[in-house]
């Protein structure tokens, strides 16, 4: 019995002076780690008592010296055991809370899938014999699913991020191309707001080093704001260049702009602009905290300017392979 409960205390007593394996499990950086602050405050906290010490035996006995010290070591250690205490509660809670939503937006993606395709088959093969109103609410099913898988990938994302577990899939893409593309697919959403959408390509084909799906996904997020924030009527323009070895995207609208006293919160996770709500866009607010976050782990930057009643432009930059080809 001796043994076992040694054994076990042994176990316990590894497990928590294990200062690198609790931060990898919270999946915290080291800095923000609740072991690695509580060791930081014990030498901050000894560095005190020692200072008070020597300061105190200068105008006191050295046995009151010494019983100062010693209370006031005692109060500071229960006081940072007890942040400890928190902080880690705080860190396993935001660690579960990531888990959940990474595991059921998981779970969510193959009902999704299913009923996608489902619904592509039946407007593909079957649309031409099933009557008027079942098409169209074949068409709305169409529409919400696109929605949820929308969402479905925010949440993902941001479960990724927070955990540390993101990765990206390098390689080399043609951001001329990809532009090209996402500018095609949102024409029609756009016309029929009436806005207009003015692209400009160089002719040269753009080749950077990036993953394909989350390059697609940035921009797709920032144009798709930008005709949303437009309201009826406007033009958007998307241009496509070459700056100072990067290749840079900026997309400027004619929209509702942000207010000057919340442009600090616009990559913030969950913002929505305080005067967009006569538009009723939908959104959860997610879509730019997660566009920063893609292009700095790949090496790119954002940045944006806006004026309320102006409009806002966004660019962006993803680095350019060494070898671009003109063609």
């Amino acid at each position: 019995m001796a043994t076992v409960s040694g054994a076990a205390l042994l176990t316990y007593l590894k497990e928590e002076l294990d200062v690198l394996g609790q931060c990898r499990k919270l999946r915290v950086p080291l800095w923000q780690c609740p072991r690695l602050v509580f060791i930081v405050m014990g030498g901050v906290i000894i560095a005190a008592i020692v200072a008070t010490y020597f300061f105190l035996v200068v105008r006191t006995e050295p046995e009151m010296a010494a019983l100062v010290a010693v209370v006031i070591a005692g109060v500071l250690l229960i006081q940072s055991y007890i942040i400890l205490l928190a902080t880690e509660n705080i860190a396993e809670t935001s660690r579960l809370k990531s888990e959940f939503i990474n595991i059921t937006s998981h779970q969510l993606r193959s009902p999704l899938t299913a009923s996608r395709w489902a619904t592509d088959l039946l407007l593909s093969d079957l649309s031409v014999s099933l009557p008027q109103e079942v098409v169209e609410n074949l068409r709305i099913i169409e529409s919400s699913n696109a929605r949820m898988n929308k969402l479905v990938y925010s949440l993902l994302q941001v479960a990724r991020i927070e955990t540390n577990t993101f990765k990206q899939r390098k390689r080399e893409v043609s951001l001329s191309e990809v532009v090209k593309e996402i500018t095609d697919e949102a024409a029609m959403f756009a016309r029929a707001s009436n806005i207009d959408i003015i692209v400009s390509i160089p002719d040269k084909k753009l080749l950077v080093k990036f993953d394909p799906e989350q390059l697609r996904f940035i921009v797709q997020e920032i144009l798709d704001n930008a005709i949303r924030y437009t309201g009826v009527k406007g033009v958007i323009r998307v241009t496509v260049s070459a700056k100072n070895g990067s290749g840079a995207v900026e997309v400027a609208d004619q929209g509702v702009g942000i207010p000057a006293d919340e442009q600090k919160d616009i990559f913030q996770k969950f913002y929505r602009g305080s005067n967009i709500y006569t538009l009723s866009p939908a959104g959860t607010g997610l879509s730019l905290f997660i566009v920063k976050k893609v292009l700095e782990a790949g090496g790119g930057k954002i940045d944006f300017k806006s004026a309320v009643g102006k409009g806002s432009s966004f660019w962006f930059t993803v680095p350019i392979t060494p070898e671009t080809n003109i063609i």
